[in-house]
């Protein structure tokens, strides 16, 4: 398991607001890439040259199933704990975690922390989002575990209605319902299908002059389940 998931703090602070001086690195597609004096930041792979509209605005992404983007940080000041935040967009047909009926495979994301030493870092945040109502036409409905952290394997019992904690939805903005989705409806709009939340994640323990995070596209391999992110801040603390 790797660091103890109950050691990270989800806050519901505002993205952005993570650390209280300077970052250590921050990126946005307004403002681009940002780096403390002395710190170096790599993407791999690389972050894509375009962004992609999502309610008006620019994204990085989008990264679909599988898909592992990481961010290497050298040169750190010394620290104790790091603290991310970052504007998450989940795209597509996320179907959250099983419940009685409904798909056997939950759609997570995860965010993994480490050093230049740990080619796989230990996840440290994990968790699922649906952007659907009902899993039609099978029976049951859709449920997340977000804000709550996702066990590694069943039994699974999300807690939380769908879309809880987003604070933006499409049709109309800021908070428009989500529909029940069929999966087997070709006419359905499947990109349609979308949620943003602002997650700061703090308090986690980190201590090494480099550190590295992958942001982890856990969906049940559906081409259309991605996600994209934007106003990134890492801020040792």
């Amino acid at each position: 398991m790797g660091v103890a998931w109950a050691t990270p703090v989800l806050t519901a602070t505002p993205a952005g607001a993570a650390g209280t001086g300077v970052c250590a690195y921050s990126i946005s597609t307004t403002v681009g890439p940002v780096t403390a004096p002395g710190v170096t930041a790599s993407w791999s792979p690389p972050l894509p040259s375009t962004t992609v509209p999502v309610y008006g605005n620019g994204v990085y992404g989008a990264f679909g199933p599988g898909a592992v983007p990481t961010l290497t940080l050298s040169g750190l000041a010394p620290h104790l704990q790091v603290a991310v935040s970052l504007d998450l967009y989940v795209l597509g047909s996320w179907e959250g975690s099983p419940v009685p009926g409904a798909q056997p495979i939950p759609d997570r994301w995860a965010l993994r922390v480490g050093t230049a030493a740990s080619p796989t870092p230990p996840i440290v945040f994990q968790t699922s989002f649906t952007n659907r109502t009902a899993y039609a036409p099978q029976p049951g409905v859709a449920a997340q575990y977000y804000p709550a952290q996702s066990p590694t394997g069943p039994p699974w019992n999300p807690p939380n209605p769908p879309g809880t904690g987003a604070v933006l939805r499409p049709s109309p903005p800021p908070l428009g319902p989500l529909q029940p989705f069929n999966p087997y409806d070709s006419s359905n709009a499947n990109a349609s299908k979308s949620a943003l939340y602002q997650l700061v994640i703090t308090a986690i323990p980190h201590a090494a002059s480099t550190l590295v995070l992958q942001f982890v596209n856990q969906s049940n391999s559906q081409a259309d389940e991605t996600f994209a992110f934007d106003n990134l801040r890492v801020c040792p603390t």
